[in-house]
């Protein structure tokens, strides 16, 4: 049963982005001068946070799945279902993070903005790819354990992440 997972781990590469990807948010964040800049900046961290959040509960999932203890069925499907959740509380962080430098930004500095929306899309299909490899491995775990599918977790819906956009 763990080959599922493990297999997917290592070919997939699944985890959450380097620091490196809040690169372009930090050199806007350095020549910030309102204080909606630093707040989009703060929602682009905030992005990476859920995404590093997504990736431990992942590697808690592969734990489970070793550990041979008795509920590890359940306590990897509910790992799975917090590192979904928490994949689209990311992509709504990142969502949230150019909404809001494109309603309260400085018009100014719609060049400045312009290549953030474009990382913002590019880190947005990155997490819609883990998801759906997440979507998928949990539907194969479900069926190789015998579980009616409706119980799978749908970890494509979207979920508010506690802040406003």
């Amino acid at each position: 049963m763990a080959q599922i997972i493990e297999g997917a781990a290592s070919s997939d590469g699944f985890g959450a982005a380097p620091a490196s990807v809040l690169r372009p948010w930090l050199v806007m964040g350095e020549q910030a001068t309102i204080d909606s800049e630093l707040y989009a900046l703060s929602r682009a961290i905030d992005a990476l946070s859920w995404e590093w959040q997504a990736a431990w509960q992942y590697n808690q999932a592969l734990w489970w799945l070793g550990s041979g203890i008795g509920e590890s069925v359940a306590q990897v499907m509910h790992s799975l279902q917090q590192a979904g959740l928490n994949i689209r509380r990311a992509l709504s962080s990142w969502g949230g993070a150019i909404a809001w430098l494109n309603e309260h930004g400085d018009p100014q500095k719609v060049g400045v903005y312009q290549p953030l929306c474009q990382h913002v899309l590019a880190q947005q299909q990155r997490l819609d790819q883990s998801l759906a490899r997440l979507q998928m491995q949990v539907t194969l775990l479900c069926q190789e354990w015998g579980l009616p599918l409706t119980v799978v977790p749908d970890l494509s819906g979207e979920v508010a992440d506690g802040r406003n956009a």
